[in-house]
């Protein structure tokens, strides 16, 4: 609207892809994509997951010294801990994965959700080489992102437009 430029958001940081834009967050009405991880039984050194772009190798104890490496632990809870740190990138070695988030593992499960809201979140790869057969995602993929409606859209732009507009117009 005149020299003002809108930008539909739909992750939570709000991340705009010029600093001058104005937001309209839709990131309530955008579904974020999901994928379940099992792992029940604790993985051996050269199993892999990997998500998105970014693969994880489980190491011996006290060899993980490299992004991209999780140590196995010494029990299963140890190993669930080191995977979820990684992604978080709170471990001292991985960065926060760039496109996911994860809980903490409740009963040997995990949720890897997408950060951006949306059907783009449904082609995050979610693959792994775990020994264990129990050991595994519920898909390939992350699944169930779902893009925000026309009519959702509309609103936030109506409450965009009202809260940042300078062309000194109303919605």
């Amino acid at each position: 609207i005149g020299s003002d430029v809108y930008e539909f958001l739909a992750d939570a940081s709000q991340s705009k892809s010029v600093s001058t834009n104005i937001p309209v967050n839709i990131s309530s009405y955008a579904t974020k994509a999901s994928v379940a991880l099992t792992m029940d039984t604790q993985p051996i050194s050269g199993d892999t997951i990997t998500i998105g772009t970014k693969t994880y190798i489980f190491v011996p104890v006290g060899t993980d010294n490299n992004v991209g490496e999780i140590s196995i632990g010494a029990t299963l809870a140890e190993a669930q801990t080191n995977l979820y740190e990684a992604i978080a990138g709170t471990d001292g070695i991985n960065t926060e994965h760039p496109s996911v988030t994860a809980t903490v593992f409740e009963t040997n499960f995990m949720t890897i959700t997408a950060k951006l809201g949306g059907v783009v979140g449904n082609a995050i790869v979610s693959t792994e080489t775990l020994t264990a057969a129990t050991n595994i995602f519920s898909a390939s993929t992350l699944t169930t992102g779902a893009d925000c409606s026309a009519t959702n859209a509309v609103t936030a732009l109506v409450a965009g437009v009202e809260a940042g507009n300078t062309q000194s117009v109303s919605a």
